[in-house]
């Protein structure tokens, strides 16, 4: 389904249209409750950032970066809103490169570890996450095969995030053997209905699902006319 939704808008990607439907569930819950605010919320959003197979030896491993982005959750239209967020995190993505997650894996260790947790303190009370974004969510795509430990097949992926300070909402997409799942993180304080969220997920997936189908009707037909021509 996701990626029938990512042909409708060229060069669009599985991770623009979780955006998207995201940013559509968090209307929906929102004018539900009285509370869309008229700009859109920004969501951070870690993105792969390798540029290929050919890479320099030092560099293997995962090349992982981050953004942030506007998800565009003040456009009601959902078709709309997609290639909005595409348009977005093009821009987005040509602007940064990544740097591979083992290297700073190695530069971790070497920080002191009291280092970290005052640096950490002082951006949480800065409110630094609250300024630059709105909420986190990250789509990791996993083995697109089943997977086996001692015989036991596993079932499906799940995504859990810790929430800190100044991050009330956290959506996980992981995908594993054809199939993705939308995990949400948050409290009780911020969404005390999660389980309502969680249909606002599928109805917007829905929606956009059927806002495609004149798109796809029309690009059908001009192929039709291009071949008969």
């Amino acid at each position: 389904e996701v990626k029938a939704i990512r042909e409708t808008v060229p060069g669009s990607t599985i991770n623009d249209i979780i955006l998207a439907v995201c940013a559509g569930a968090l209307r929906r819950y929102l004018e539900h409750h009285e509370e869309l605010p008229n700009e859109s919320l920004v969501a951070w959003v870690p993105i792969n950032a390798r540029r290929g197979s050919a890479e320099a030896d030092e560099d293997i491993g995962n090349r992982v970066t981050s953004m942030t982005t506007p998800i565009f959750t003040d456009i009601e239209d959902p078709l709309e809103r997609l290639q909005r967020i595409h348009a977005s995190t093009r821009r987005s993505k040509a602007a940064r490169s990544g740097v591979s997650a083992r290297l700073m894996t190695d530069l971790s260790q070497h920080v002191p570890a009291a280092t970290q947790v005052l640096a950490g303190r002082l951006v949480l009370r800065a409110g630094m996450t609250s300024r630059v974004c709105n909420l986190f969510i990250s789509n990791v795509p996993g083995p697109q095969l089943p997977l086996y430990m001692n015989g036991a097949r596993q079932v499906g992926a799940f995504g859990l995030a810790p929430l800190v300070n100044g991050m009330g909402l956290f959506i996980a997409t992981p995908s594993y053997n054809g199939q993705m799942s939308f995990n949400v993180t948050s409290t009780r304080e911020i969404m005390p209905d999660i389980d309502f969220f969680v249909d606002c997920l599928e109805e917007t997936l829905n929606a956009l699902k059927a806002a495609i189908k004149p798109a796809r009707k029309a690009r059908a037909r001009k192929k039709i006319r291009a071949g008969s021509s």
